[in-house]
């Protein structure tokens, strides 16, 4: 499950249950596509390499 939350430091719930919650996003620096920790996760190659699956460009 996706948590997106304006409260600064993020959703609190999601923060103490990392196991069904995305707690880590990368973005990508040229199509700005978004990745969280499910989608893209770190044992990807391209989290590893830190490059969007969608264009090649960096991810931050």
């Amino acid at each position: 499950m996706l948590s997106i939350s304006v409260i600064p430091g993020g959703n609190p719930v999601a923060r103490a249950d990392p196991e069904h919650f995305a707690v880590r996003f990368l973005l990508c620096t040229a199509c700005r596509s978004g990745f969280c920790d499910r989608c893209l996760p770190p044992e990807s190659p391209f989290h590893k390499l830190r490059a969007c699956p969608k264009c090649g460009a960096d991810l931050r």
